[in-house]
């Protein structure tokens, strides 16, 4: 990486600080830090992406996720087994198997090969890719939209794409684009699920979803280290931070959202939140709909892949219930962290944490 292109990312971050309105006194954010660095680098290192340089925040010791403790938790999960997450298609296999509900895909592709049911196609040319995208968004009466997501490698709200019949339209180019890319891999062509009412209040411009961790070992099964809701803020259909969203704590005692919504640094500036800015909704104390049913469906999940012992599942909620969109192998552990104001009271976590103690 480029020397210039570092001290301006450098800093950027420390003028995202500065201007933090939330932030502590600046001897003070520098008396902590400097302590920090001195006598316990984790700390450190977790100081300002955890927003300890905040006022009111002061149990630093109770964060725990570094960048070294994450890897190591990760490193728990049997690689053998993480295709059955990593792969769209699989994952909606290993839910029929379980009778784990999860999205449904209409169809599934390799290269110019386009499988729907029992039934095989093979698609060369614009017009055909063009007709067999409207009789896959005539499928979904509750929807007049259609998910197209590469099979491998759509983390981030990457390589995702929602169309219309508008993106259809004679001399639109946008399903060019896309018949090049879908030509060119392998991509899973699904429902576009309709959220709960209480949901779509929130933020009705995408579907919101949440990302629930599971941790299993031998001694105690599958148990859920908690969760957090996602929610977009722009006109994006995706949710994630990475495309400019936002992520708040779920109060599991209460089961309802917690108060502040929180941004990355790269992509939202690290501005906290604590109502849409669209909609105006306030976020606190929101009710979680069908939030035992959740518990159930991502505990069902996780002890049917023991194997993988730490998963963020990614949970839709529609007005008939919740469903699992996708498994996550490499969960962020760090906005967990910050969503629950440090892990260290949080007996999962540190059940696993135990796991990997002796290698830090």
């Amino acid at each position: 990486m480029p020397k210039r292109n570092l001290y301006s990312k450098v800093d950027d971050f420390f003028r995202i600080v500065l201007n933090d309105p939330q932030r502590k006194s600046l001897p003070a954010i520098f008396s902590q830090y400097l302590k920090y660095l001195i006598t316990d680098r984790a700390l450190a290192q977790q100081y300002f992406a955890k927003f300890l340089y905040r006022k009111g925040i002061e149990n630093h010791h109770e964060y725990m996720v570094t960048h070294k403790i994450q890897g190591l938790c990760w490193d728990l999960n049997d690689k053998d087994f993480v295709s059955i997450l990593d792969n769209k298609f699989l994952f909606e296999l290993f839910c029929g198997l379980h009778n784990i509900s999860s999205v449904k895909s209409y169809a599934y592709n390799i290269n110019s090969l386009f499988f729907t049911g029992e039934k095989i196609e093979q698609i060369t040319t614009l017009d055909a890719f063009e007709a067999y995208l409207k009789r896959l968004l005539a499928l979904n009466k509750k929807s007049p939209y259609l998910f197209i997501k590469r099979t491998a490698g759509s983390g981030g709200g990457k390589n995702i794409y929602r169309i219309s019949a508008d993106d259809l339209s004679e001399g639109n180019k946008f399903s060019t684009e896309l018949f090049g890319h879908v030509l060119a891999s392998g991509y899973v062509f699904q429902e576009a699920v309709v959220q709960h009412a209480d949901i779509d209040k929130i933020n009705p411009y995408c579907l919101n979803t949440m990302r629930w961790e599971t941790f299993t070992n031998k001694e105690s099964g599958t148990r859920v280290m908690g969760g957090v809701f996602r929610i977009g803020l722009n006109n994006s259909y995706v949710d994630n931070t990475s495309s400019g969203g936002v992520y708040l704590g779920i109060d599991m005692e209460n089961k309802c959202l917690k108060r502040e919504a929180f941004s990355d640094f790269t992509n939202g500036r690290a501005k906290t939140y604590y109502e849409h800015p669209f909609t105006k909704v306030k976020f606190e104390g929101i009710k979680v709909p069908y939030f035992d049913e959740i518990v159930e469906l991502i505990t069902k999940a996780g002890s049917a892949l023991p194997q993988i012992k730490i998963v963020g599942w990614d949970v839709a909620v529609t007005p008939e219930g919740p469903i699992l969109i996708e498994g996550n192998e490499l969960p962020s552990l760090m906005f967990e962290d910050i969503a629950q104001n440090g892990l260290r009271r949080n007996p999962v976590f540190m059940d696993m944490y135990k796991e990997v103690a002796d290698k830090i």
